[in-house]
């Protein structure tokens, strides 16, 4: 069976198609680390304590929330930032 130009060029299409979709779909699993939504309620005090909600697609990534106090631009590399680790449920 002799294949013709024509065969050969829609197999490379079809191909790089492929890849091309594979590709575009690890990419999007890599951005998945982020969270889709952040939901915060209030718990108990509303001055002193809060609840944080979210969803990402990797279930074995570590969760962390990180918040500061105040409404003026800071750095997230200065010491006023509190770190929280999630407990999965």
């Amino acid at each position: 069976m002799k294949i013709s130009k024509e065969m050969i060029v829609l197999l490379v299409c079809c191909a790089l198609l492929i890849a091309g979709a594979v590709g575009m779909e690890l990419l999007k699993n890599e951005k998945s680390n982020k969270p889709s939504a952040v939901v915060t309620n209030f718990k108990g005090d509303p001055m002193t304590s809060r609840a944080f909600t979210w969803h990402s697609a990797d279930l074995q990534a570590e969760a962390i929330v990180q918040i500061m106090k105040g409404v003026e631009e800071k750095s997230w590399e200065d010491g006023q930032v509190m770190t929280f680790k999630a407990r999965h449920q």
